[in-house]
Protein backbone atom coordinates (compact mmCIF):
# COMPACT_ATOMS: atom_id res chain seq x y z
CA UNK A 1 0.00 0.00 0.00
CA UNK A 2 1.74 2.87 -1.30
CA UNK A 3 0.38 6.28 -0.60
CA UNK A 4 0.84 9.00 -3.12
CA UNK A 5 1.24 12.64 -2.05
CA UNK A 6 -0.89 15.16 -3.82
CA UNK A 7 0.84 16.88 -6.71
CA UNK A 8 0.55 20.34 -5.11
CA UNK A 9 2.31 19.11 -1.98
CA UNK A 10 5.08 17.55 -4.06
CA UNK A 11 5.59 20.84 -5.93
CA UNK A 12 5.78 22.76 -2.65
CA UNK A 13 8.34 20.29 -1.28
CA UNK A 14 10.49 20.65 -4.40
CA UNK A 15 10.29 24.46 -4.26
CA UNK A 16 11.20 24.54 -0.55
CA UNK A 17 14.09 22.14 -1.15
CA UNK A 18 15.37 24.31 -4.02
CA UNK A 19 15.04 27.43 -1.84
CA UNK A 20 17.03 25.81 0.96
CA UNK A 21 19.75 24.73 -1.47
CA UNK A 22 19.91 28.24 -2.97
CA UNK A 23 19.98 29.83 0.48
CA UNK A 24 22.84 27.60 1.61
CA UNK A 25 24.68 28.25 -1.67
CA UNK A 26 24.46 32.01 -1.01
CA UNK A 27 25.13 31.96 2.75
CA UNK A 28 28.30 29.84 2.65
CA UNK A 29 30.31 32.30 0.50
CA UNK A 30 29.00 35.24 2.54
CA UNK A 31 30.06 33.57 5.79
CA UNK A 32 33.47 32.79 4.30
CA UNK A 33 33.91 36.44 3.28
CA UNK A 34 32.78 37.57 6.76
CA UNK A 35 35.32 35.20 8.34
CA UNK A 36 38.15 36.71 6.26
CA UNK A 37 37.11 40.25 7.19
CA UNK A 38 36.93 39.32 10.87
CA UNK A 39 40.40 37.75 10.70
CA UNK A 40 41.79 40.96 9.15
CA UNK A 41 40.09 43.06 11.82
CA UNK A 42 41.48 40.83 14.58
CA UNK A 43 45.00 41.00 13.14
CA UNK A 44 44.74 44.82 12.91
CA UNK A 45 43.54 45.03 16.50
CA UNK A 46 46.39 42.79 17.64
CA UNK A 47 48.85 45.12 15.87
CA UNK A 48 47.30 48.13 17.56
CA UNK A 49 47.48 46.34 20.92
CA UNK A 50 51.19 45.63 20.43
CA UNK A 51 51.81 49.31 19.65
CA UNK A 52 49.72 50.68 22.51
CA UNK A 53 51.06 48.48 25.32
CA UNK A 54 54.44 50.30 25.45
CA UNK A 55 52.60 53.62 25.23
CA UNK A 56 50.39 52.68 28.17
CA UNK A 57 53.42 51.59 30.21
CA UNK A 58 55.27 54.84 29.45
CA UNK A 59 52.17 56.87 30.29
CA UNK A 60 51.86 55.14 33.66
CA UNK A 61 55.52 55.80 34.40
CA UNK A 62 55.07 59.45 33.42
CA UNK A 63 52.01 59.81 35.65
CA UNK A 64 53.90 58.33 38.60
CA UNK A 65 56.82 60.67 37.97
CA UNK A 66 54.47 63.66 37.74
CA UNK A 67 52.83 62.64 41.02
CA UNK A 68 56.25 62.61 42.67
CA UNK A 69 57.10 66.01 41.19
CA UNK A 70 53.75 67.36 42.29
CA UNK A 71 54.35 66.20 45.86
CA UNK A 72 57.81 67.75 45.89
CA UNK A 73 56.48 71.00 44.43
CA UNK A 74 53.72 71.10 47.03
CA UNK A 75 56.23 70.62 49.85
CA UNK A 76 58.46 73.33 48.35
CA UNK A 77 55.53 75.76 48.10
CA UNK A 78 54.59 75.03 51.71
CA UNK A 79 58.15 75.65 52.87
CA UNK A 80 58.53 78.85 50.87
CA UNK A 81 55.11 80.02 52.04
CA UNK A 82 55.99 79.43 55.67
CA UNK A 83 59.20 81.45 55.21
CA UNK A 84 57.79 84.29 53.08
CA UNK A 85 54.24 84.65 54.36
CA UNK A 86 54.87 85.99 57.91
CA UNK A 87 57.12 88.88 56.78
CA UNK A 88 54.67 89.80 54.04
CA UNK A 89 51.75 89.82 56.46
CA UNK A 90 53.76 91.89 58.94
CA UNK A 91 54.78 94.39 56.25
CA UNK A 92 51.18 94.58 55.07
CA UNK A 93 50.02 95.42 58.58
CA UNK A 94 52.87 97.92 58.87
CA UNK A 95 51.86 99.59 55.61
CA UNK A 96 48.27 99.84 56.82
CA UNK A 97 49.43 101.46 60.05
CA UNK A 98 51.62 103.92 58.15
CA UNK A 99 48.77 104.74 55.77
CA UNK A 100 46.37 105.36 58.66
CA UNK A 101 48.94 107.55 60.40
CA UNK A 102 49.66 109.52 57.23
CA UNK A 103 45.94 110.11 56.65
CA UNK A 104 45.55 111.47 60.16
CA UNK A 105 48.67 113.63 59.78
CA UNK A 106 47.52 115.11 56.45
CA UNK A 107 44.03 115.78 57.81
CA UNK A 108 45.48 117.52 60.81
CA UNK A 109 47.72 119.68 58.60
CA UNK A 110 44.99 120.41 56.12
CA UNK A 111 42.19 121.26 58.52
CA UNK A 112 44.35 122.94 61.11
CA UNK A 113 42.12 121.64 63.87
CA UNK A 114 42.86 118.70 66.04
CA UNK A 115 40.46 115.86 65.79
CA UNK A 116 39.58 113.63 68.64
CA UNK A 117 41.78 110.54 68.58
CA UNK A 118 39.95 107.61 67.09
CA UNK A 119 40.77 103.98 67.10
CA UNK A 120 42.74 102.83 64.10
CA UNK A 121 40.75 100.60 61.83
CA UNK A 122 42.36 97.60 60.25
CA UNK A 123 41.50 97.65 56.60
Amino acid sequence: MEQQLPVALQVVLYVVSAAIVAFVALVIPLLYRLQRQLERAVSSLEGIEKETKPLVRETRELVEELRGLSGRASRLVDEVGSVVEPPLLASSMGFRLVRTGMKAFVRALWSGAREQPTKARWV
